[in-house]
């Protein structure tokens, strides 16, 4: 089927000094705000933000998580602050270990990532009383209002933070550059824990409005809490200072507080796969021309819930990045990017009551113990398609198609595509995942865009595209790459590293590139070209990694080289010492830190091998944990095999009763191992584990594997034995479950609750230094 769009003449006044947000550091570093994008020392600057809770981790592991996020793209790093994990008691205040505010920032500045601190008073995040402390209840005042015995306890919090943080403001040199106030103000509220549930009180949700905002910055002011701009979540009407605060969005495929309700059926399908532009002149709203569209809560994932267990597909989570991205979206946060573990504090689960008392797991991009998932992998190609176009993308103007704004999520036949362009040039974006809904295959799609240079079809042949069930993409047109202008490709854009440019071809996509006839190919590899109607066209066919040289009009050799989509979930791309590499690992994840390169590698065999390419051609130094070979090339790819060095590992998993079950092992294997997984498979309705009776981990059953990170307790596994135990069902149909947004199964049967496997999956940090 053939869309037509044409985006001549398509603009949008792009200005800035009109909003009071924007920093200058010592060292001459500026923050600002236009009305469609951040700026960073007067250039467009994307943000990726991710979300990781400090004080739900183990501080011991910050900083490699920190990089793991950095090497996904991540470059902003936003957090809540719990009041109740800091003030637990009364006018003690806790800044230690895992609850290190001032250490966790320094780590992010360190490695080069700026920081949003979400400073609450009130958080929310699934936290116990939405982090406000048990002693705030019942007192004669009204939280989050204006009350002055509010107040009073706020302005010591506060102060309490600034103690910590004041001197990290980017105006005092530091990398925090945002701050949070409040959060679902006069919107959302929680259940007060400390109540019983058959007479469940919750927290307000506030009544002051704006003039409440405006005290809780002042009092953030009065603590040294002065970033270059303040934030708030501003939907469902939230409240925020006009021009001095930024309102951020989300959206989320999953919506378990739905289940509240005794009477819900069915989760509905959501509209944040629909494409909308969010700069809509037409509408004719002082806030779409004022303010950029930003986010801090689209859905990494979704933490379950007691009564609905879910399973978040890797699909929903890239489709939901790149449809807002579309809508003209320049600031992107995910909640969460980054999972973690809820402490227990004064012998108080910190938790909120309907989700696990330990994991806040979220199914997030990197999990509760710091796993890389399909999830992570995807958004990391977007994320550096982003950063390598960041100064043309932030510009581009969001063109929706005529009709896209009729599309009902329910609809599976209508193709959903949408374009961000300027001065002829752009990409096109296609989404065909809908939650809940199942797609169907869109064959035959062909676009035809008018820009300023004239008609471009895409693609130019015969054959039209396929677009597959699930499939979202970015498809560049008219776009110059290294002196070459590219006309259009039907492979996605990843980076540019050195001389190469990288692409990968989605499943079900052939690889299509169109440049004028004047190029000339200098190699090729399972490539197809032919010049004709004055284009040189190259295809590739499905499933091949494939590659060619063009020379540029300065006599340059320019490389292009196009994975296949598996191939493409291993690519990174890390900076090591100043220099940029290409690497493809199946790794769990890949990494670096000036001159090392950190290969996360799982299995329990001695020695057992993953292969590992790069461009250009790495030479190492030594290395740690392992030991590394090389193989030669393969094109211009570099091959290593990279051997982990395992220490032997005996364990019993004694189960005297179906649903429970008692792991031994020595512990003291913990101290050469990066992580000890321990992978549980079991019917039931949750999962519990314990270290001589206390709780360490749980898991709502939802039909996926069950991860529980040992290195953490290595201390108390040294001196006792870890043991589980699996909760029966006890109702017919008390879960209501989706083993994926498109699949609904049944839950266990009431009675249930057995093992299937439990087993040990050792993990090796391998260390590879460069030289």
């Amino acid at each position: 089927m053939l869309h037509r769009l044409d985006i001549r003449g398509l603009h949008k006044d792009i200005y800035s000094g009109h909003l009071k947000m924007s920093g200058l550091s010592p060292q001459g570093d500026r923050v600002d705000f236009t009305n469609y994008y951040m700026t960073y020392n007067g250039w467009p600057y994307f943000v990726i933000s991710g979300e990781f809770h400090f004080s739900r981790y183990d501080c011991r592991m910050w900083e490699e998580e920190l990089l793991k996020m950095k090497a996904c793209g991540v470059n902003i790093v936003a957090t809540y602050m719990f009041w109740n994990h800091h003030e637990s008691t009364e006018g003690v205040f806790d800044f230690s270990f895992d609850n290190d505010i001032r250490r966790f920032i320094t780590l992010c500045q360190k490695h080069g990532l700026m920081v949003i601190l979400r400073i609450g008073p009130y958080s929310h995040g699934e936290c116990r009383n939405g982090g406000l402390p048990d002693w705030l209840f019942g007192r004669p005042f009204e939280l989050r209002s204006n009350d002055s015995g509010y107040l009073k306890y706020v302005e010591r919090y506060f102060a309490a933070i600034g103690e910590q943080v004041s001197d990290l403001m980017l105006e005092k040199g530091g990398n925090v550059i945002g701050v949070q106030l409040e959060n679902e103000y006069m919107s959302a509220c929680s259940p007060w824990e400390v109540t019983v549930a058959q007479n469940r009180e919750w927290t307000t949700s506030g009544r002051d409005g704006v003039e409440h905002m405006k005290k809780l910055k002042e009092l953030a002011e009065r603590a040294g809490i002065k970033p270059a701009f303040y934030t708030c979540t501003a939907w469902d009407n939230a409240p925020y200072i006009d021009n001095e605060m930024l309102p951020l969005w989300g959206g989320y495929a999953y919506w378990p507080w739905i289940f509240w309700n005794p009477d819900a059926k069915e989760h509905p399908p959501t509209y944040g796969y629909l494409f909308s532009n969010r700069h809509d002149e037409r509408n004719n709203s002082d806030f779409d021309k004022k303010y950029p569209y930003a986010c801090c809560e689209i859905g990494g994932g979704m933490q379950t819930w007691y009564p609905y267990r879910f399973i978040v597909e890797p699909e929903s989570v890239e489709a939901m990045a790149l449809v807002t991205i579309a809508g003209g979206c320049n600031f992107i946060g995910y909640y969460m990017f980054h999972g973690g573990r809820n402490p227990i504090i004064n012998n108080t689960y910190t938790n909120e009551q309907l989700t696990p008392r330990i994991s806040y797991d979220f199914q997030a991009p990197l999990s509760d113990f710091g796993q890389a998932r399909e999830s992570y992998r995807r958004l990391r190609l977007l994320h550096y398609f982003i950063q390598s176009c960041n100064d043309e993308l932030c510009r581009t103007i969001p063109a929706i198609p005529e009709g896209q704004d009729k599309i009902n999520p329910t609809d599976t036949e209508k193709l959903r595509y949408a374009v961000r362009a300027k001065g002829g040039s752009g990409f096109i974006f296609i989404n065909n995942y809908q939650d809940h809904v199942e797609q169907t295959i869109k064959e035959d799609v062909r676009f035809e865009i008018m820009t300023e240079n004239g008609l471009l079809r895409i693609p130019g042949g015969e054959r039209g595209l396929t677009i597959d069930k699930n499939l979202a993409c970015v498809l560049p047109f008219n776009m110059e790459l290294s002196g070459i202008k590219l006309m259009y490709s039907t492979a996605q854009y990843i980076t540019r590293i050195g001389d190469a440019h990288f692409f990968f071809c989605h499943w079900g996509m052939q690889g299509e590139f169109c440049f004028g006839e004047e190029y000339d190919i200098m190699d090729s590899h399972s490539v197809q070209y032919e010049k004709k109607d004055g284009m040189l066209v190259l295809s590739k066919m499905e499933g091949w990694r494939a590659w060619f040289t063009l020379i540029s009009f300065k006599g340059e050799a320019v490389k292009f080289v196009c994975l296949d989509r598996e191939e493409s979930l291993d690519f990174c791309k890390l900076n090591i010492s100043g220099v940029e590499y290409a690497i493809l690992c199946r790794a769990g994840s890949v990494y670096a830190d000036g001159n090392d390169i950190f290969i996360e590698v799982q299995g329990d065999k001695e020695n057992e091998g993953i292969a590992l390419l790069s461009y250009p051609k790495l030479e190492f130094a030594g290395t740690k944990n392992g030991e590394i070979s090389y193989k030669g090339t393969e094109g211009f790819m570099h091959c290593y095999d990279v051997c982990a060095d395992f220490p032997r590992l005996n364990y019993e998993i004694s189960k005297e009763y179906s649903n429970r079950a008692e792991v031994r092992f020595d512990a003291n294997i913990l101290d050469s191992l990066t992580e000890l997984y321990l992978k549980v498979d079991y019917f039931g309705d949750i999962g519990w584990a314990f270290i001589n009776g206390r709780l360490i981990h749980d898991n709502f059953y939802n039909g996926d594997s069950w991860y529980i990170g040992l290195k953490s307790f290595a201390e108390e596994l040294k001196r006792n034995n870890l043991y589980l135990y699996i909760s029966p069902i006890t109702n017919e149909g008390m879960i209501i479950k989706y083993e994926s947004t498109h699949e609904k199964i049944e839950g266990p049967p009431a009675g249930t609750a057995y093992f299937t496997s439990v087993k040990m999956l050792p993990e090796q940090t391998v260390v590879l230094r460069c030289m």
